[in-house]
């Protein structure tokens, strides 16, 4: 699942908790356009491998700071 289908996934179905890994996470940023973002997230868990900052700073670029 690429990030922008897992996106609009996590948006369709009103997804508001996320556990994922950070390697995942990662995945789902990169190489497509985050234009259309808009989400229902509001607690996201990662765990399971070391989380960089870099992966936070592009996370919170897309998703916002409110998740």
């Amino acid at each position: 699942m690429g990030g922008a289908h897992a996106r609009a996934w996590m948006r369709r179905e009103g997804v508001t908790l996320l556990h994922i890994v950070p390697a995942l996470a990662e995945t789902w940023l990169q190489g497509d356009s985050h234009d259309d973002e808009g989400t229902s997230l509001r607690v996201v868990f990662f765990a399971g491998e070391p989380l960089l900052d870099s992966v936070v700073d592009r996370w919170r670029a897309v998703f916002g700071d409110g998740c």
